[in-house]
């Protein structure tokens, strides 16, 4: 450490004036008296030194001590003193420093720093200023202008406190603050706070953007809060408040909020109450979290579910079915207990005096006399207007989704509201021809249940049940026709050939992907049965076998049938089933062929790694052999809803791998000729 100007020249007036007093001690003639007196002040002197050059080494101490760098400058910015945390952050040794201009020590400026010059002034009180170093290190210099008795200006002195770590703590907190902003607003998830003690309450800025409310327009109070949740919600959620402060339990629920345009918000809210330790209530703190989009997928995944459960239960009646009052009862009854809804009817169109009406055939639900008032006519007039008439009419599903506030079903109104009803869906029922014949119509306790994906869902389930009903109508008139022509075998195959043939149409109808693969599946078969020389009868029997092979997807829901991507086990299962679904469904009907063993065979293989049933070699009879290659080569080769075509030459390369090993070799053989040598191609 180096003194500094007055320092040094306070110690040397105390050495001059002790030269001087000891010089006239030492004269001759120097009376007695004064000798003594000249002694004493030697003495106080030497004291006076001794405590000076003491004070001084303890406040250079002192001053050593600050661990912050301290200087001081003179008028000029000239380094007078400097303590050894500023030598150490200069990088230098302190005996160099002193006389230079501080900014080109530490810290390294182009000038002086902007304090200085308020310190220069006649005014001049303590200044703050931050100093950011190259290096990115935070300085907060303090300055303090030093006067003499008179007021004039010294020195200034200045403290450089390292204030790095606390401005990087608080970026990071301004980071974490605004990451937790940005996390709530992308959660849509805000944080309230209720002071008990003086109702007052703050918002964080994503309760507003939730509440859709400018901040300067919303009073900071609870009822400002219960304002804005939806009316019929509101003495829920204050009891659930009230009751939590009171029990001095959490609670978390959901409510709705009513936006000033008339949009309703779902939102979750979770509060709790903190206590002090007599069990006041000090200060509520809640979150909301906007959960509208979520709220609305679950109920249209609950929607989607009851139609799902609804043509799974109905495919199932379908299969089994075998009057048609039956199945007519049982889609109704499947629909109300599986899906979920109030009343279901099917009604039939007639002719009734002139006026063409829909007369109801089935019901099951909360009828309580509903079908006996009702009307429905298949005009324009009031009667022929709603959902049913509507359907039958334009050919086209009806949805009233909100029916007893649609003019339209104002003939039905009354009894609807007296038996819960809120909304409808009337789904046309078309014959073979694609006339409408039949309505179905289904009613729930809940408006707004129909929407597109369930409407899509339902109206599957009624060209099932179109299906079905064509279905049996075939067949009984099969039957009636083979009870009085069952020696005509030729009338009676051309019977069975027209029921393959509106069986097909009708699936080409639900799926006309599944239909154009069994159309070429068949062209492909008879090509390669009369390659491998089959009769002709025979081949008709493979023909028709192929034309319908797989019958039973008609039980697989079209949203897992056509799916893009991976299945599941449990949605693979549900295709797998489609072979012995076939089965069930063609079993009884007496074919001069073995169409159910094609149907239910064509997904074995020779090592006995197919399914259903693992058969093994000749186990599998000939037409599902064939049926099976061909199915391959068609698959593959084609393109399909959730894949693009793999090409002719992949599919030809699967059957050889697997020749011998999944497909017959003679067949495999006979399809490589066919397409390979003799140039066979699928005709559209």
């Amino acid at each position: 450490m180096t003194d500094d100007v007055d320092d040094q020249s306070g110690g040397d007036a105390l050495s001059r004036l002790r030269a001087e007093l000891a010089q006239t001690f030492g004269r001759e003639g120097v009376p007695e008296a004064m000798r003594r007196v000249l002694l004493q002040m030697l003495g106080e002197i030497d004291e006076t030194r001794y405590q000076f050059e003491r004070g001084q080494r303890e406040w250079r101490d002192a001053f050593d001590a600050v661990r912050d760098p301290v200087f001081l400058h003179d008028r000029d910015y000239r380094i007078v003193r400097a303590n050894k945390a500023y030598a150490q952050r200069a990088g230098t040794d302190i005996r160099e420093i002193v006389g230079k201009l501080y900014w080109q020590v530490f810290p390294k400026r182009e000038g002086p720093l902007g304090q200085c010059r308020h310190l220069l002034g006649e005014n001049g009180d303590v200044q703050h200023e931050e100093v950011i170093l190259d290096s990115g290190e935070v300085f907060l210099s303090r300055g303090f202008a030093i006067r003499d008795e008179r007021g004039c200006y010294v020195s200034s002195v200045h403290i450089m406190e390292d204030i790095t770590e606390r401005r990087q703590a608080e970026e990071r907190l301004r980071t974490s603050e605004a990451d937790l902003a940005e996390a709530q607003r992308i959660a849509h998830l805000g944080n309230w706070s209720l002071d008990l003690i003086s109702s007052e309450l703050t918002w964080s800025d994503e309760i507003y953007r939730i509440f859709e409310i400018d901040p300067r327009q919303f009073g900071a109070s609870y009822e400002a809060f219960l304002n804005a949740i939806h009316p019929d919600d509101r003495e829920w959620v204050n009891n659930a408040y009230t009751e939590s402060v009171k029990h001095h339990v959490p609670y978390g629920i959901m409510h709705r909020l009513l936006m000033q345009d008339g949009r309703v918000k779902h939102v979750r809210e979770v509060c709790e109450t903190l206590y002090d330790e007599h069990g006041r209530a000090l200060r509520s703190l809640g979150t909301v979290q906007d959960v509208t989009g979520q709220y609305l997928a679950e109920q249209a995944l609950n929607r989607s579910n009851r139609a799902l459960k609804a043509i799974s239960a109905c495919n199932s009646a379908l299969i089994h079915a075998t009057d048609e009052r039956e199945l007519l009862d049982k889609m109704c009854r499947v629909i109300i207990h599986e899906g979920a809804y109030r009343f279901a009817w099917i009604g039939f169109v007639e002719n009734t005096d002139g006026e063409k009406r829909v007369r109801p055939v089935a019901h099951a639900g909360f009828e309580e006399g509903y079908l006996q008032s009702l009307r429905v006519t298949v005009d324009d007039s009031e009667h022929g207007r709603g959902p049913a008439g509507s359907a039958v009419r334009t050919g086209k599903p009806q949805v009233m989704n909100d029916m007893l506030a649609d003019p339209d079903f104002a003939p039905w109104r009354e009894a609807a509201a007296e038996r819960g009803f809120r909304s409808v869906l009337a789904l046309p029922l078309k014959n073979a021809t694609g006339e409408v014949c039949a309505v179905l119509s289904i009613y729930a306790a809940e408006p707004g249940v129909f929407d597109t994906e369930a409407l899509e869902l339902m109206q599957e389930l009624a060209d099932d049940l179109a299906f079905g009903i064509i279905a049996l109508r075939t067949r009984k008139e099969r039957d009636h026709y083979l009870q009085e022509h069952q020696k005509s075998d030729a009338r009676f195959k051309e019977v069975l050939v027209d029921t393959i043939r509106a069986i097909a149409l009708t699936l080409e109808k639900r799926d006309p992907y599944t239909a154009g693969h069994q159309n070429k599946v068949a062209q492909l078969s008879v090509a390669i049965g009369r390659e491998l020389g089959l009769d002709e009868d025979r081949l008709e029997g493979l023909r028709l076998g192929a034309m319908i092979h797989d019958i039973g997807k008609i039980y697989v829901p079209a949203e897992i049938l056509n799916r893009p991507g991976r299945l599941s086990h449990a949605e693979f299962e549900i295709i797998k089933s489609h072979t012995e679904v076939g089965y069930d469904i063609i079993k009884d009907v007496k074919f001069p062929w073995p169409v159910a063993d094609m149907v239910v065979q064509h997904h074995e293989r020779l090592d006995g790694s197919g399914y259903p049933r693992g058969l093994r070699g000749d186990e599998i009879i000939l037409e599902a052999r064939i049926l099976a290659v061909a199915d391959v080569v068609e698959a593959i080769s084609a393109h399909r809803p959730y894949r693009p075509a793999m090409g002719l030459d992949k599919a030809l390369l699967e059957i050889e791998v697997h020749r011998g090993a999944f497909y017959d070799a003679a067949v495999t053989d006979a399809c490589l000729r066919l397409i390979r040598e003799k140039g066979f191609v699928f005709e559209t």
